[in-house]
């Protein structure tokens, strides 16, 4: 049978009676896990939904064809593609600005809004120009974040004309870094400094200004900390922004995550390859560090080659050490559940830096027309959690 026509009756078979019953189905992730809680909205950025942990945006690409097609916009349109195996990309559309209801004290938003409005000590923006908007074919997870720039008024010669985005490291108003920069008036220019201030600071603390290091012909701006706890852990990050250019002036970011808790120590390296951002007057993103974590995988060559990433939320992540999985576990359950092959995948930050999908291995004992299932998980330790993920693969012997 063709590979092809295989697939298409597999994907048809499993998702086309689930989705006669759309309204009545639990949102799933890829790995076919079930997400406890409702679902609120769809956003550009993902499926928010009231989890009972509080709201949660799960990006896209972490969720199962049925509930795509059930939640985001233009995937059922797609859907035809997806069946016949092909690749797809769903171009979201872009969130609209929202205005704030100046007759009330909390700021109802008027309009449809991808954030949770938290208004800010800060003066608000001078009208001067049309805004510009950043924005990125991967998932982003805004939280809560600001109706005015979080920055005084000065700091940007444009608000109009500056990106700016956050990072959400806990609940507390410190534990929230904005970050923005000019964005340069000339193609082919590059920002030169970056400005970083915690959310609503002590009156008077300055805004901190990071120069721009030039390497490998890239812009970096180093040396950014944040410091707190979380799960009695005393943690410090070490933040690293990249600027990428292009014409929507690209951004990603690099973790490094420290936690102690006695004598027990964590470390990780997390990564967004793509990070969002926004012009006054629109809410600048806030990016959550510490999400649900997922494990979603495809697999090639006949289903014996797996390639696999793990992420938290937007941020593809590597323990590196302490008391949690270092290596992706896997097994290889045959037809009557025996355990044909089992074992551990290893990558590093190289490889990591490069691609999201760094877990690759080969099944040495798969037999092809025999329908196998792959069962990986990771413990993240207790500032993740564990994630996990299963899928039946029918092995095929391709010439």
């Amino acid at each position: 049978m063709n590979l092809t026509v295989f697939l298409k009756g597999v994907v048809a078979a499993v998702l086309l009676p689930v989705l006669t019953t759309a309204s009545a189905q639990t949102v799933r992730l890829a790995n076919g896990a079930a997400v406890q809680g409702e679902p609120i909205k769809a956003t550009p950025e993902g499926l928010e939904v009231n989890t009972p942990r509080g709201a949660q945006v799960f990006p896209w690409e972490t969720l199962s064809p049925a509930t795509r097609y059930r939640h985001q916009p233009g995937f059922r349109e797609k859907f035809s593609s997806v069946l016949a195996g092909e690749a797809v990309a769903i171009e979201a559309p872009k969130a609209e600005p929202w205005a704030t209801d100046t007759g009330s004290k909390t700021g109802t938003p008027q309009k449809a809004s991808t954030f949770t409005p938290v208004v800010a000590q800060a003066p608000a923006a001078q009208p001067d120009k049309k805004p510009e908007t950043g924005t990125s074919p991967r998932s982003q997870t805004p939280a809560a974040s600001s109706t005015v720039m979080p920055f005084p008024a000065g700091t940007f010669v444009n608000d109009r004309n500056a990106a700016v985005f956050g990072l959400m490291f806990g609940p507390e108003p410190k534990d929230t870094l904005y970050m923005g920069f000019d964005l340069p008036a000339e193609r082919g220019k590059r920002p030169d400094k970056l400005f970083v201030r915690t959310s609503n600071p002590p009156e008077g603390t300055p805004v901190q200004v990071v120069p721009a290091v030039i390497r490998n012909a890239g812009v970096f701006f180093d040396g950014i900390k944040w410091s707190g706890t979380r799960e009695e852990y005393d943690l410090e990050a070490a933040i690293e922004i990249q600027y990428r250019g292009g014409h929507t002036h690209q951004l990603a970011a690099v973790v490094r995550l420290d936690g102690r808790k006695g004598n027990a120590r964590v470390r990780y390296f997390l990564r967004c390859p793509e990070l969002s951002w926004a012009s006054a007057p629109k809410a600048p993103p806030v990016i959550k560090i510490f999400e649900t974590p997922a494990i979603t995988a495809r697999f090639t060559e006949g289903g014996r080659k797996m390639i696999a990433m793990v992420k938290a939320g937007v941020w593809d992540l590597l323990p590196l050490q302490g008391a949690v999985d270092q290596q992706l576990q896997f097994e290889v359950l045959d037809g009557r559940g025996r355990s044909t092959e089992r074992g551990r995948v290893k990558t590093d930050e190289s490889v990591l830096r490069g691609k999201s999908e760094a877990w690759e291995n080969e099944f040495k004992k798969m037999k092809g027309g025999e329908t196998y299932q792959i069962k990986l998980s990771m413990n993240l330790g207790e500032l993740f959690g564990n994630a996990t993920f299963e899928q039946l693969v029918t092995a095929v012997d391709l010439k």
